[in-house]
């Protein structure tokens, strides 16, 4: 039964650090990286216009080459307005934060559309208001989309956090049930004087146990990426672990005792630190970036 039990647990650790709530969440970050990346570019190209605008402003009236430059200007915003539209329907309106960049987008696509059309009419002057305009409009989406980017990249850091805590308090209550089968075993040693064939039998499967107790730990310490102190805690728990393991299989229950107490002493330790820690410093234990893929 306690064996059953360890196994179970194993199973539950496993299951805690592969949830698709938090793949979710991370493709919405990655989704949101991308389009933050392709509205800087935006902005920038935007900039761009307005300078080349205020060049074409400053030229005469009646200069050849103002009629041409802008009307290659013109071509050039008309392209960007389809460029921002394009990636104004890539938004999902599920957030306050979405919608309300995506009315900005709208907006910047309209005033660079006017932009154009001034543009056309080597009108310079007016075409360096509706710019601007835009120019303000798509900086605006860009902090609505970093604000909602930023919440969503803290979401994945506290569900990461509650995952790797369940986690953890399985894999406690697991080498909780070796170390008991443990202490079962040497009270027998102790009032036969040995260690019987039986009991023998099922030490060794409990060495394959314990040594398994490691594939979730190494799940947990690559969530930890952020975290130096609990990746050392995770090097000595890995280290504990395959000690108690290696004690075990030699029959040895005392030490292999000693060793499931630094065990379950440093699970502890881990355990606490997430419970107790200051909720905004989530995103600094955890690695946010993929949830339980």
């Amino acid at each position: 039964q306690h064996q059953e039990g360890a196994a179970s647990g194993l199973r539950a650790m496993l299951d805690a650090l592969a949830r698709k709530p938090d793949r979710q969440l991370a493709e919405l970050s990655r989704e949101l990286d991308d389009i933050l990346g392709r509205l800087g570019r935006l902005i920038r190209v935007q900039q761009e216009l307005i300078d080349k605008s205020l060049a074409l402003e400053s030229l005469p009236a009646d200069d050849k080459a103002r009629a041409g430059a802008a009307i290659d200007l013109a071509q050039r915003q008309t392209s960007l307005a389809q460029t921002t539209g394009r990636l104004e329907a890539r938004i999902k309106p599920t957030e306050s934060e979405a919608i309300d960049a995506k009315a900005d987008l709208s907006a910047a696509i309209s005033q660079m559309e006017t932009a154009a059309t001034r543009l056309d009419q080597n009108n310079a002057n007016l075409a360096i208001e509706s710019e601007s305009q835009a120019l303000d409009s798509l900086k605006n989406a860009l902090v609505l989309l970093q604000t909602l980017r930023d919440r969503t990249e803290s979401q994945i850091a506290e569900r990461s956090l509650a995952a790797i805590l369940e986690s953890l308090i399985a894999l406690r209550e697991s080498q909780s049930t070796l170390k008991i089968e443990t202490g079962v075993i040497e009270e027998h040693r102790q009032e036969q004087g040995r260690i019987s064939r039986a009991d023998g039998l099922k030490l060794n499967r409990m060495a394959k146990q314990q040594r398994g107790l490691s594939e979730p730990l190494k799940a947990v310490k690559k969530q930890m990426l952020r975290s130096v102190v609990y990746q050392h805690v995770c090097d000595l728990l890995a280290k504990a672990i395959g000690s108690a393991a290696d004690r075990l299989r030699t029959h040895d229950c005392p030490e292999a005792i000693t060793h499931q107490e630094g065990v379950l002493k440093n699970l502890d330790r881990l355990i606490r630190a997430i419970e107790d820690r200051p909720a905004k410093r989530g995103k600094q234990f955890v690695d946010g970036g993929g949830g339980g893929g």
